[in-house]
């Protein structure tokens, strides 16, 4: 019997490893490949976000990440006394799972309020705004992280937003970690509103209401304090740091209650910064902020 020619190529049948699921015979004029085609015959891909892995074409192996979310409280204080605000991991999801993690924070408040003391980083200030660096190592998956210690002082306003502007975590492979800030606010207690000036204490007598003011605020070298003070009486107005040391005497003397006051006060050796003028009549204390620029 006559045998057909048979090309060299005709003579082999190309059979494959399977290394996925599936699959049927692939026919050629010259080839039959049995089986599923590799997936690295089939080639790599990489999706675009980089969290695939270019392990073939039917799937992609998820890189580990991590999220989590941190936050600094809501607290509040009389000025004068210490402060703690703690900065808390509140939750996170296989964020150590290789062992303890440094972090840094970018911490911004109003600086007039609050001032660090006991070990927490010196304030970067902004105009009024204190900026805080803060490292540490995160050693558990939910608790405090650290503890800023400050000092509450009679500042410019009565409250200020505790803002986690930045936070970065520094793992020692090449996870993704997101962060969730949720932000805090500090409040100063024992203050009360009225029109544009703080009152500690409000009157509860009727008559001419007490009033104090400082003109030109911001001052150099010199300023003129006005006052009405409500009631007849001796009547003190000093010159408060924010911490309420008293650095200069404005007025102590008996006064009437419905008479308009004003009185020049040296500045020329107070050194700049943010202060408050504190008035005390028989049943009143009143205070307004002077913010002194040499």
């Amino acid at each position: 019997m006559a045998v057909p020619a048979i090309s060299a190529f005709a003579q082999h049948q190309l059979i494959r490893e399977v290394m996925g699921s599936g699959g049927d015979v692939m026919k050629s004029d010259d080839h039959v490949a049995h089986g599923t085609i590799s997936q690295t015959t089939i080639g790599r891909v990489l999706r675009p976000d980089n969290y695939g892995h270019n392990i073939g074409f039917w799937y992609w192996a998820k890189k580990f990440g991590s999220r989590v979310c941190v936050r600094l409280p809501r607290v509040a204080a009389e000025a004068g006394s210490e402060v703690v605000i703690p900065l808390i991991l509140e939750e996170s999801t296989d964020l150590l799972r290789r062992g303890p993690l440094r972090f840094r924070a970018r911490i911004r408040f109003n600086g007039t309020l609050l001032e660090p003391t006991n070990g927490t980083p010196e304030c970067q200030w902004e105009g009024n705004d204190c900026v805080l660096e803060v490292e540490g190592t995160a050693e558990r998956e939910i608790g405090v992280i650290a503890e800023l210690v400050f000092i509450a002082k009679l500042g410019n306003d009565v409250n200020t937003p505790l803002i986690i502007e930045e936070f970065e975590w520094f793992p020692d492979d090449n996870r993704k970690i997101e962060t969730i800030r949720k932000h805090g606010e500090f409040t100063l207690l024992g203050i009360c509103r009225e029109g544009d000036h703080a009152r500690l204490i409000l009157s509860n007598s009727g008559g001419v209401v007490a009033r104090l003011s400082a003109m030109p605020n911001p001052a150099s070298d010199y300023v003129t304090v006005e006052f009405i003070a409500g009631e007849r009486g001796v009547t003190r107005i000093v010159l408060v740091d924010g911490l309420g040391s008293e650095q200069a005497v404005v007025v102590d003397q008996e006064v009437e209650g419905d008479r308009i006051y004003r009185v020049g006060v040296d500045l020329s050796n107070i050194s700049s910064g943010s202060y408050f003028l504190v008035m005390k009549t028989p049943t009143v204390v009143k205070t307004t902020p002077l913010i002194v620029r040499q």
